[in-house]
């Protein structure tokens, strides 16, 4: 019987670039963290600025021209890059682009976080 390789030692994930899920996740909560998405935005359905990310990934969300969109990786992605383009209903377009100001990999990052918050009961 030939003998058996040994693996190939696996690299640890680079945090800033990650590929797995886990790793995009934890990219999009630094990010939330660090660019200050977390002082407008919450995460336990608290109010503040502008709306919670509790729950929201893939329900309706009302805007102020009283259209509904699904809250999916196209909206958030709109929302962080334009986000005058669709104003929640409620809230005040006080949010500044940040288009330019995050890598492809921040951004798939914060989508990836919204989504992982998908389990959680949306506010009331």
């Amino acid at each position: 019987m030939p003998p058996v390789a040994a693996a190939a030692p696996v690299a640890p994930e680079d945090p800033d670039h990650p590929t797995t899920a886990e790793g995009k996740i934890a990219l999009g909560q630094r990010v939330y963290e660090r660019k200050g998405c977390n002082s407008c935005h919450s995460v336990d359905g608290s109010a503040r600025v502008g709306p919670s990310w509790r729950g929201i990934w893939g329900q309706p969300v009302k805007l102020a021209d009283a259209t509904v969109r699904t809250v999916d990786a196209a909206y958030v992605e709109e929302s962080i890059l334009h986000p005058q383009a669709a104003i929640v209903a409620g809230y005040p377009p006080a949010m500044p682009s940040f288009e330019a100001q995050l890598r492809p990999d921040e951004l798939a990052g914060v989508i990836a976080y919204i989504a992982s918050l998908a389990d959680r009961a949306a506010p009331p």
